[in-house]
Parts: structure tokens; C-alpha cells; sequence
């Protein structure tokens, strides 16, 4: 019996992550019902202890309902933003709030049900539409699938091909567009039914019908969701709350866009160098 009362106790007690307590599901469930807020309180990071730091001393406040940009060049930060925000990262410096709750005392799972992940190297199955939408995820039917892909205007493709949402996809979604498959990404999200969406926008070029259905898409997202993008597109920086301009590891510049516009800082020069809707490569990798 005191085998059986010692596994008991191991069940019941806080886990360990990482030098951190986790806090018990059943404390934490209630507090992150609905997503409210997102803090970064002065928050470091670097992948060795003794290695440099790739993120340094940021701070910023995501409210419900509200969307934040990050843009910087490759290696500025904003990936590793992100993979905090998932606990794909840990051991950071500093503090991160998710409702109010230290995210390190949070498991994983505990607060995988507010995030929706829109990436651009989305993985697809060698199966249905309806099935790459769905994912398998408990409540998520035909119904909840074709609605989700409505809300992003991905039926206006899914409607054309054969089979709809019985259509097969090949291996990596090779017989669909870069842009359609960004729109099934998009549905994905949707479906999965998370409060916050995270959003690396892809920086490949589109055929215009489809840019536009994603250009379409993103004014809905930005209109009822609350955002957190690494944003390309220059009319999905335009419409968020926040900006943060990265420049290796920190954050260089804040602000909405007419306020950056008007600092005449890095941010105005990056639009200047850039061409038509998308920032360029080449210009964010001068920031």
C-alpha cells in the first residue's frame, strides 16, 4: 500500500518544468477560459546559459482584441517571440504574463486550446481537404469545416476543384497554389478554434486572384480576431494595433504606422526601399 499511496501522490503533485512549478490544471483551467492578455515584461533569451542573447529586454502588451506586427530581418527576433508564446522556448529572463498567470508556471497543454498557428511552411496531408482542415480535432465536423473555410474565402477555390473537400491533396499539397494552400492554413486555424491567432505571413509571391482572397481574408482576421503576426504584407502592418520593429534580438522602433511613419525612423526607411504591398527581403535584411 504505501508503493501505491507514493504513485498517488506523484499524480497530484505540481510538475516540474525546467526549474519552474508548474501549477495544478485544475487552478489554471478557470483563469484561461478566455484569453484576455499577453505581457512581455522585460524579457531575454538566449539558447545556452553561457551563450549570447538572441532576444533582449523586450516588452509589449497584446490585449484581447487587438493586433500586434512584429517585423524585423531574419535572425531579429520574432520567431523566438513566438516560440516563447508556445512554450517552445523556455528559461527565458524576465516575465511573461498570460492572463495575468506566469507562463512558466503554465503547462504546455494547459494553454494550447487559445492559440491557432497560421505558418507559411504549412504541412499538408496526403488526404482530403476536409481532413487538413479539420485535423481530427473533437467537434470539428463538415459544417464547422466549410464554415471556417468560408470565413476565409477558401471555398472560393475548394468550390471549383473536383470532389470539394473530398478532393485529395498530394504529398505537401502539390497540386494547389502557394496561395490556396496558405488559404487551407488560414481555414486550419479557424477551425482549430483558438482565441489568438498566430500569424507568419509567407513572403512568396501569389497569382493576384488568390492574393486578393488572402488580402480579403486578413482584413477579416484583423476586423474580429486578436492577432500576433511576423507580418510582410504592408496592409496587414498597416491595420495593427502595435508594430515592433527588431533589429538583432531588440526592440529598435514602437508604434502604430502613422506614428513610425511620422519618427521617420528604420520603419519609414524599410517602406521607402520596399516596393508595392510586401516588404522586401532585401529591404527588412537592411534594417
Amino acid at each position: 500500500m504505501p508503493l501505491f499511496d507514493h504513485i498517488e501522490e506523484l499524480f497530484v503533485e505540481p510538475l516540474e518544468e525546467e526549474g519552474h512549478t508548474l501549477l495544478p490544471s485544475s487552478e489554471i483551467e478557470p483563469k484561461l477560459a478566455e484569453f484576455q492578455s499577453l505581457e512581455f515584461h522585460n524579457v531575454s533569451f538566449r539558447y545556452k546559459q553561457d551563450g549570447p542573447y538572441v532576444l533582449n529586454d523586450v516588452s509589449f502588451t497584446l490585449n484581447k482584441g487587438h493586433q500586434v506586427a512584429l517585423v524585423g530581418s531574419t535572425g531579429s527576433g520574432k520567431s523566438t517571440i513566438m516560440r516563447l508564446i508556445t512554450k517552445t522556448y523556455r528559461n527565458y529572463e524576465g516575465s511573461i504574463l498570460l492572463n495575468g498567470v506566469e507562463l512558466s508556471r503554465i503547462a504546455a497543454e494547459d494553454c494550447a486550446h487559445l492559440f491557432s498557428m497560421m505558418m507559411q511552411d504549412v504541412h499538408l496531408f496526403e488526404q482530403s481537404i476536409d481532413f487538413n482542415i479539420a485535423l481530427g480535432k473533437q467537434g470539428v465536423g463538415r459544417e464547422q469545416v466549410v464554415e471556417a473555410a468560408r470565413y476565409v474565402y477558401a471555398d472560393r477555390f475548394i468550390d471549383q476543384l473536383p470532389n470539394n473537400y473530398d478532393f485529395k491533396l498530394d504529398k505537401n499539397g502539390a497540386n494547389l497554389s502557394v496561395g490556396q494552400t496558405q488559404l487551407i492554413s488560414f481555414a486550419r486555424a479557424i477551425a482549430q478554434g483558438g482565441q489568438i491567432m498566430m500569424l507568419d505571413e509567407a513572403t512568396s509571391s501569389v497569382d493576384s486572384i488568390t492574393e486578393d482572397l488572402i488580402q480579403k481574408a486578413m482584413n477579416r482576421l484583423y476586423q474580429d480576431k486578436t492577432v500576433i503576426a511576423i507580418a510582410h504584407r504592408l496592409s496587414t502592418i498597416k491595420h495593427s494595433d502595435l508594430i515592433l520593429v527588431l533589429d538583432k534580438g531588440e526592440v529598435v522602433e514602437r508604434g502604430n504606422h502613422q506614428q513610425l511613419i511620422e519618427f521617420s525612423g528604420l520603419y519609414a526607411s524599410l517602406l521607402n526601399e520596399s516596393k508595392g504591398d510586401s516588404l522586401s527581403q532585401k529591404s527588412v535584411s537592411n534594417m
